[in-house]
């Protein structure tokens, strides 16, 4: 008979050690909000979690990558669209030019101030170092490079994703090459005295260039007509420009919406293998917290029936 009770007291104590355990099992995922916390607690969910965890963190990278193009693209943008305004301004003043008694002393003077801007816009478009719309280096623009995406291959590795723009279709003024930059390169024209060509802003030392856009009293109809027609093909470049741009810019804004996607995936798809499910959590909590008082309840029974056998022998 004292086996017996012996037997029911171990049992007892080994059922409340198990709801100890699993009661604390339970606390800290509760408290911590994983129920796969640690590779113990499930090595594949684990693994799988972490390697997403990583990959989720290399795309927000990769969107902050691509804000910053977008930054530099728009940028480049806002400096096409407002040099082809100036452009538009300064055929503008051509135009009134060709008029019979026009000052063109004080046209003349408002052209170059309007040069003088398209300058300015061309050095000021700049973001993050980056400028698009000037080039300073003797070997032309260098192609840019712009992240667009993160791949994980099939044997484990990473690739970064990227697209490259030729920065020579947005370059308005090439300080080291005339024929480079859509405003200092040598536009031709057929114009009634013959052929021409004229260029917008004129570099020293830049290479052959056209004529310059200026216009004074000794200043033919034929050339202005000239010069009317240069400004409206530099206006059709930075047009295209300003399209290449419009469609880079479409490009990236649609990459990172994607990116966005996938990280809010990821970031669902490791919150469905390693979170915690906080009513069934709490559920089990309760359940196992009133096991434990049935187990110590259990336990206090055994001991009591030890003790009643031991009277019997006093």
């Amino acid at each position: 008979m004292a086996r017996v009770t012996d037997y029911s007291s171990f049992a007892a104590m080994g059922a409340l050690r198990r709801n100890d355990n699993n009661a604390e099992r339970t606390q800290i995922r509760v408290s911590s909000g994983y129920r796969v916390g640690r590779a113990a607690d499930n090595p594949a969910y684990w693994s799988m979690a972490t390697t997403m965890r990583s990959d989720g963190a290399a795309l927000s990278t990769v969107q902050d990558a691509l804000g910053l193009s977008q930054a530099q693209i728009d940028t480049a943008s806002a400096g096409i669209e407002q040099t082809r305004a100036l452009v538009g301004q300064i055929q503008q003043r051509l135009i009134m030019a060709r008029e019979s008694g026009a000052d063109r002393s004080a046209l003349n003077s408002e052209i170059s101030q309007l040069r003088g801007q398209i300058e300015t816009v061309a050095q000021s478009s700049s973001f993050g170092g980056e400028n698009w719309l000037m080039n300073t280096d003797a070997n032309g623009p260098s192609p840019r490079n712009l992240v667009t995406g993160f791949n994980r291959t099939g044997s484990d590795g990473v690739e970064v994703q990227a697209v490259a723009f030729d920065a020579t279709a947005t370059t308005i003024l090439d300080r080291t090459n005339a024929q480079g930059g859509l405003l200092t390169r040598a536009t031709g024209v057929n114009q009634a005295n013959g052929t021409a060509s004229y260029s917008l802003i004129t570099e020293n030392g830049a290479g052959p260039q056209g004529n310059e856009i200026a216009v004074d009293a000794s200043t033919s109809n034929e050339d202005l007509d000239g010069m009317i027609d240069a400004t409206s093909q530099m206006m059709d470049s930075l047009t295209d420009a300003a399209s290449t741009l419009g469609s880079l810019s479409s490009q990236m804004s649609g990459q990172n919406s994607f990116m966005r996607n996938l990280e809010d995936t990821i970031r669902r798809g490791v919150s469905r293998l390693t979170e915690t499910d906080m009513n069934e959590e709490a559920t089990r909590l309760r359940a196992v917290q009133s096991q434990q008082q049935l187990g110590i309840q259990a336990l206090a029974i055994a001991n009591n029936q030890s003790r009643n056998i031991l009277a019997l022998f006093r």
